[in-house]
């Protein structure tokens, strides 16, 4: 069982990576997640899905791969930006200057596949949002931030003018 798609997702590709396995999506809508092995005549299968008034996903069809392993692969197909910034979740977090060589070189490391310089960035990217928020949610935040300053320090003077344009820019005076 998982709470959500998201995470049935993730789990899949990391043990497709693991196992050295490609998959293609068969069925992807809100409440279905089918996949299969690339290979011909491989019997390998998962099937999530989201019963009827239930909130978690279910994985009912798992089949073991029946396929070799032919060659070496370089490259994952699998491999995505999103789930390289939640594998480097941490790493990123603690030091915000890791370059996307970096990135790159840790995934290389822990599964064995290269990646582009964008999906490391792109990872990058989409982990500092995650813990950050994107650009509009600083605009928004500001006038928290600003308060927490001067309470903090007396002195300070902030004046934020009520006027946000339809852009949701604030403007401080």
């Amino acid at each position: 069982m998982f709470h959500d798609k998201v995470h049935l997702q993730h789990v899949v590709r990391q043990r497709a990576f693991s196992e050295k396995k490609q998959f293609k999506v068969v069925i992807c809508n809100p409440t279905t997640w089918d996949v299969k092995c690339v290979t011909e005549g491989c019997t390998w299968r998962v099937h999530g899905h989201m019963p009827r008034m239930e909130t978690n996903f279910i994985t009912t069809i798992v089949q073991p791969h029946s396929c070799l392993l032919q060659t070496t692969l370089i490259k994952h197909k699998n491999m995505m930006a999103e789930f390289v910034a939640n594998v480097t979740y941490n790493d990123i977090v603690e030091k915000v200057g890791m370059s996307p060589f970096r990135i790159m070189l840790a995934i290389q490391n822990r599964y064995g596949y290269e990646m582009s310089y964008d999906m490391a960035w792109r990872a990058k990217q989409l982990a500092l949002e995650k813990r950050f928020g994107n650009y509009k949610d600083s605009y928004h935040n500001l006038p928290t931030l600003l308060a927490t300053i001067q309470v903090r320090d007396p002195r300070t003077v902030i004046h934020i003018d009520d006027y946000i344009n339809e852009k949701g820019d604030c403007f401080l005076k």
